[in-house]
């Protein structure tokens, strides 16, 4: 069993390149599991063994301000651009079985359990906060990354004072550390490991998980002046979705889907590592709950060469170049352009290389001399004749892309995202030698025994290249 998500996103803009690249990563996990995936379990009680969510996070202040804004009530508001994100599914083709929203009643009653619980095992406290806010991260900011009442990436923050609740976050270090010792692989790439592990060793603070200054959110039970920290808010979207919360009874799990959840692999970006690696797994923890399995940590895009801003008008519309390019084209480039856990550069020179050259050039073309040739020996109904009896060097090429399962399964694993796809089109690149060493359109004319074997290989080369990069290219 294996279930992957994503963030939810943020109902405060339009969907961009980098919400389009998380969805399609998780949509290739899934895929691939779906179509890779062993549990023989799974088989026998007939259920799939892969769960895929997505979903939009609606509450906070920045929400509520865009809504205002926009002359709409919040839930108006949230309705309009949550819309966006969902329709991505049939944009993006992707495979997700839910979608998540943080207005819905079943992440309200899930959140709310959290929240009771924490206090209820006596993690939550009630004080007053003082410091700068930054409202884009809807979080406060510690006073050695202030400058000026700015943030380290010059984003302009206020000042607050007001009543909240704490979670005892300050007790947490040495579990976290501990946890992160014995689980190695939690961060993939695991470089992000030493980051998250630096950032708790310099020393945890209680955190602030409510706010009375704003109304648009989840009220904190029993005292309703308060509304959840977003953050806490949010994240419990990865359990809601599998049922917790279901049963208002604290000590129960009654409808919670633990197998899915020893088995949850979070897929994002590396802006919002912390709350992923260190708070999510803290509240967790603090409610006798254990860690996701799995976190896959990606890059930022930028656009030839410079950080996308609207400012700038670099910003690439995922929506425009489906439309343009098509689908398949667009989740290829993606993932052959990009090197899954580091920055990114979007080029359209670069997309119109990867599709004219490798889609188009070595695949394609592939496909297409093999499929030309086939249709000149068939029968009068257009079906070829296959031939199995291959010799020792078509055995040779045979193993080359039949018995790549274990090699596939690895990468993936490991959230080797881009070299999976090098594999594919290396064996690909094979494939083409082996049509320029045994020119089957010279045997076509001389040997047509020998040219029925090869273009048997070819084609049985083909359909295992196919199904290779379905996770990828879908259509």
């Amino acid at each position: 069993m294996k279930y992957f998500t994503t963030p939810i996103y943020y109902v405060n803009d339009k969907p961009h390149i980098g919400h389009a690249y998380t969805s399609i990563a998780a949509d290739i996990f899934s895929r691939f599991f779906r179509i890779f995936g062993d549990d023989d379990n799974v088989e026998k009680s007939g259920k799939s063994h892969v769960k895929f969510l997505t979903g939009t996070d609606e509450h906070g202040q920045k929400v509520a301000r865009s809504a205002e804004k926009n002359g709409l009530q919040p839930i108006e508001f949230c309705n309009q651009v949550s819309k966006k994100f969902f329709d991505l599914k049939e944009i993006l083709n992707l495979s997700n079985d839910d979608f998540i929203r943080t207005t819905e009643e079943r992440h309200i009653k899930s959140a709310t359990k959290m929240w009771n619980i924490l206090m209820e095992n006596g993690y939550i406290y009630k004080s007053f906060y003082e410091g700068w806010y930054s409202q884009k991260d809807e979080a406060f900011v510690p006073d050695n990354e202030v400058v000026d009442g700015f943030d380290k990436d010059g984003n302009k923050l206020e000042f607050l004072k007001e009543e909240s609740y704490f979670f005892k976050l300050s007790e947490f270090g040495d579990r976290l550390l501990k946890f992160y010792d014995q689980n190695p692989d939690f961060i993939s790439p695991n470089f992000y490991m030493n980051e998250v592990v630096s950032f708790v060793k310099s020393g945890l603070k209680d955190l602030s998980i409510s706010r009375t200054s704003f109304s648009w959110g989840i009220k904190v039970p029993n005292d309703e002046k308060h509304v959840m920290y977003v953050w806490l808010d949010a994240l419990c979207n990865y359990i809601s979705a599998i049922g917790f919360g279901e049963d208002d009874d604290l000590k129960s799990l009654v409808g919670f889907d633990g197998d899915l959840w020893k088995n949850s692999y979070h897929l994002l970006g590396k802006d919002i590592l912390k709350f992923h690696a260190v708070y999510w797994p803290a509240f967790l923890m603090a409610a006798g709950m254990m860690p996701p399995k799995k976190l896959y940590v990606h890059g930022w895009w930028t656009s030839e060469g410079k950080k996308m801003s609207k400012s700038l008008g670099n910003t690439v519309d995922p929506i425009e170049m489906v439309q343009n390019y098509g689908v398949d084209q667009f989740r290829y480039f993606l993932f052959k352009e990009s090197n899954f856990g580091f920055d990114c550069n979007f080029s359209t020179q670069g997309f119109k290389n990867r599709i004219n050259f490798e889609l188009c050039n070595d695949f394609g073309n592939l496909v297409q001399r093999v499929l030309v040739l086939a249709s000149k020996n068939s029968d009068e109904s257009g079906n070829f004749r296959l031939n199995y009896n291959f010799s020792d060097e078509d055995l040779k090429f045979r193993e080359k892309y039949s018995n790549v399962k274990k090699n596939l399964v690895n990468m993936m694993e490991k959230g080797q995202l881009t070299e999976y796809l090098n594999y594919v089109f290396s064996m690909i690149g094979d494939a083409n030698k082996y049509v320029d060493q045994e020119k089957p359109w010279e045997l076509l004319k001389k040997d047509e025994t020998r040219f029925q074997v090869v273009i048997s290989n070819l084609i049985s080369a083909i359909i295992h290249f196919s199904v290779y990069l379905t996770p990828y290219m879908p259509s």
